[in-house]
């Protein structure tokens, strides 16, 4: 069976912007090494600056709200 993670970011990642951006993009090469499945989650509005996480694989999942997932999340 496949691991499978879901990474929620408040933006979306921009490794030529931040140290975050890079960062974050480490993160995700990390799992893929391990043959995880990345689904990478958030609210944001694409960005001219944002990097593209579906040309390496990963699945890209618009949120509605950051607020309703953060509800969801300290429910259960």
């Amino acid at each position: 069976m496949q691991q499978e993670v879901l990474i929620i970011g408040f933006v979306w990642p921009e490794p030529n912007s931040s140290g975050a951006g890079t960062r974050m993009m480490q993160l995700i090469e990390l799992f893929q090494e391990q043959n995880w499945n990345i689904t990478f989650a958030s609210a944001a509005a694409d960005s001219e600056f944002m990097f593209d996480v579906t040309s390496i694989g990963v699945k890209k999942f618009l949120l509605l709200s950051m607020t309703l997932v953060l509800i969801l999340l300290y429910k259960n």
